[in-house]
C-alpha cells in the first residue's frame, strides 16, 4: 500500500470512530430525557407551567391542560411530586385512598360573610355545628311539610333568604338551625313562626319578623325544654319569646315587639345574654303586662335572669310577679325603661345581685310615689337585694307593702351603691297608715348601702319621708354611707 493510501485509511477509521461516539453520546442524552413519570403521576403533578396529557373522564381519549399556576388538587386526592434529581426508576403515583375522605361537618353561620357589602338584618349567631343527614329547606319550600315527612329529631337547614309566613309545629327534638340571611316573616297574617306541645326543640340563627300573635303569646311558644338561641326576634304582634317548663332563651336579640319582649311561665326557666330592648311599641298598659320581661305564675320557680342587656322598654325591664320561690337576677345591665328597672312583685324568694340598673322609671305612669325606683320589691317574701349599682333612677331602691297576697317580708337590702337625683326616694312604704305603722316588725334590713346624691328627705319609712339621720335613727343602715 502507498504511502497516501495508508494515510487515507487511517483518516477513514478516524471519522467512522468519532462518528460511533457522536451517536452514542446522542443516545445517553435522548435516554436520560425520558420522562420517568407515569402519566397517572402526571394527573396530580403541582409543577407551574407544564403542560400534561391525561385520559378524559370516560378514557376515551386524552385532554390537554397548559397552566401557569399550580393546580389545586381533589378533595381527598393524594399529593405526588417530581424533580430532575429522580432516580431511573421514575417517581410512582401516590396510594390512592381505600376509604372515601372524611368530610367535617358543615358549618352554618348567622354572621354575613366579610366581603357582603349589604349585611342581612340579623344580629348573628357563633357558627353552629349541624350534623350530618340534616335536611335544608330553601325559600318557598314549606317547612311544616319537611317536619312531616320526616321523624322526631331530625335537624333542618333554614336556607338564607326570606321565608314567607311559615307556621311550625315541631316533633320531639328537631333542631331549626339558620343559615347566614334565613329570615322568618309571618308578614303579620302567620300567627306564630314555632308553637305546639313537642320537647326538646332548637331554634337557633333565625330572623322572626312580622308575625301576628295575639297578645300574651309570644311568636315562638312551645311545649318544654326548649333552646331559643342567637336570634333575632323582632316587630311581632304580641310577645318575641314565651318561655315554658325547662327552656333555655340565650343571646337572642329581641327588640320592638308590640306589646313585650319575653314571657315566661314555667319551672326551671333561664334567661342570659339577651338584649331586650325598645319593645312595646303598640303602647299598652305596662301595669298589666308590657315592657321588656315578665316571669309569672306560682308555678314558675328556680327562674335565672342573668347578663342580660335590658334597655329602653315601655314599661317595666325586668319583672317577676306572682312568682314561686328560687328566683336569681344577676350581672344584667337594665337601662332606660319607662317603669322600674327590676321589679319583685307579690312574689316569692329571690336574689337581686351584681346587676347595674341605670335611668329608669320615667315614664309618667311611674313618677309618683316610689314606683319608678331601680329596683322595686312590692309585697314580697325573702328576697336578698346585694352588690348592685342603682344609679340615677327615678328611685332608688324600693319596698312596698300593698296589702295583696305574700305580705313584704324578711327583704335584706345590702351593700348596694345607690346614686340618687333630687328628690328621690329610697326606703320602705306602705298603701295604708296601719300597715306603715307595723313595718318595723316585718324585718326589713338595710345596711351597708353607700348612697350619693338627692338632697332633702330622701328616705321613706314608717309612713314618712325622712332624712339621711332620721333613717339611720330608725335602725336603718348602721354601716352604710351617704355624701
Amino acid at each position: 500500500m502507498t504511502q497516501r493510501g495508508a494515510f487515507r485509511f487511517v483518516l477513514g477509521v478516524s471519522v467512522l470512530g468519532l462518528l460511533l461516539v457522536t451517536v452514542s453520546a446522542v443516545a445517553g442524552v435522548l435516554g436520560s430525557r425520558e420522562d420517568p413519570v407515569t402519566p397517572e403521576a402526571r394527573v396530580t403533578s403541582t409543577t407551574s407551567s407544564t403542560t400534561s396529557t391525561t385520559s378524559d373522564d370516560k378514557g376515551s381519549g386524552s385532554t390537554q391542560h397548559t397552566e401557569s399556576k399550580p393546580r389545586l388538587r381533589e378533595a381527598g386526592a393524594a399529593t405526588t411530586t417530581s424533580s430532575t434529581a429522580d432516580s431511573a426508576e421514575g417517581v410512582k403515583e401516590a396510594p390512592k385512598p381505600t376509604t372515601p375522605p372524611t368530610t367535617a361537618p358543615k358549618k352554618v353561620t348567622t354572621t354575613p360573610a366579610p366581603q357582603t357589602t349589604n349585611p342581612p338584618a340579623e344580629q348573628g349567631a357563633p357558627p353552629v355545628e349541624v350534623p350530618a343527614g340534616a335536611v335544608h329547606i330553601a325559600p318557598g319550600q314549606s317547612i311544616q311539610a319537611a317536619v312531616d315527612s320526616h321523624p322526631a329529631n331530625t335537624t333542618f337547614v333554614i336556607g338564607s333568604g326570606v321565608h314567607r309566613r311559615q307556621q311550625v309545629t315541631p316533633k320531639d327534638g328537631n333542631r331549626f338551625v339558620g343559615e347566614s340571611g334565613a329570615v322568618l316573616d309571618g308578614e303579620r297574617s302567620a300567627r306564630h313562626a314555632f308553637s305546639g306541645y313537642a320537647r326538646s326543640v332548637v331554634i337557633e340563627g333565625l330572623v322572626i319578623r312580622n308575625y301576628a300573635n295575639p297578645l300574651e303569646t309570644g311568636a315562638v311558644t312551645g311545649g318544654s325544654s326548649w333552646v331559643v338561641r342567637g336570634n333575632e326576634i323582632s316587630n311581632n304582634k304580641g310577645g318575641g319569646v314565651f318561655a315554658s317548663d325547662g327552656w333555655t332563651v340565650a343571646n337572642n336579640n329581641i327588640h320592638h315587639n308590640g306589646q313585650i319582649g319575653v314571657l315566661a311561665n314555667g319551672r326551671g326557666i333561664t334567661i342570659s345574654g339577651n338584649t331586650i330592648a325598645n319593645n312595646n311599641t303598640d303602647n299598652h298598659d305596662s301595669h298589666w303586662e308590657a315592657g321588656g320581661t315578665k316571669f309569672f305564675g306560682q308555678a314558675t320557680s328556680g327562674l335565672v335572669v342573668k347578663n342580660n342587656r335590658v334597655s329602653n322598654n315601655n314599661g317595666p325591664g325586668l319583672w317577676t310577679d306572682f312568682v314561686g320561690n328560687n328566683t336569681l337576677y344577676e350581672g344584667n345591665v337594665v337601662v332606660g325603661n319607662a317603669g322600674p328597672g327590676i321589679f319583685h312583685e307579690i312574689s316569692g324568694s329571690a336574689i337581686i345581685r351584681g346587676n347595674h340598673v341605670e335611668g329608669n322609671g320615667d315614664g309618667p305612669a311611674y313618677k309618683p310615689w316610689i314606683d319608678g325606683a331601680g329596683i322595686l320589691v312590692n309585697s314580697s317574701r325573702d328576697t336578698q337585694v346585694i352588690g348592685n349599682t342603682v344609679k340615677n333612677n327615678n328611685d332608688g331602691i324600693g319596698l312596698v307593702e300593698s296589702g295583696r297576697a305574700n305580705g313584704l317580708r324578711n327583704i335584706t337590702v345590702k351593700n348596694n351603691t345607690v346614686t340618687l337625683r333630687s328628690g328621690a326616694l329610697n326606703g320602705a312604704v306602705a298603701t295604708s297608715d296601719s300597715a306603715a305603722a307595723s313595718m318595723g316588725s316585718w324585718n326589713l334590713v338595710f345596711d351597708g348601702n353607700r348612697y350619693s346624691g338627692g338632697g332633702g328627705q330622701n328616705f321613706a319609712w314608717g309612713g314618712s319621708y325622712i332624712s339621711w339621720d332620721a333613717w339611720r335613727a330608725a335602725g336603718q343602715d348602721p354601716s352604710g354611707s351617704f355624701n
